[in-house]
């Protein structure tokens, strides 16, 4: 049980990074919107990815400079 905490309070730490650094470089409501689903559907897809196949690192990388 420890551990499943650990994991979900390092989930939320890095959720709450992404919105705060997404609000920072927002020009508008739309803008946030549009970035924070673009850098969360990002983190949703690299572990995914990684587990569905080998994946070289440079294609998650491609993938997460791609959409954040």
């Amino acid at each position: 049980m420890a551990q499943l905490q650990h994991r979900v309070r390092n989930i939320m730490a890095i959720i709450r990074a992404t919105v705060g650094r997404t609000a920072d470089s927002a020009t508008d409501i739309g803008n946030y919107v549009k970035l924070l689903s673009g850098r969360l559907l990002t983190l949703a897809r690299v572990p995914a990815m990684r587990t569905a196949r080998p994946t070289p690192a440079s294609e998650c990388a491609q993938l997460s400079i791609t959409n954040w």
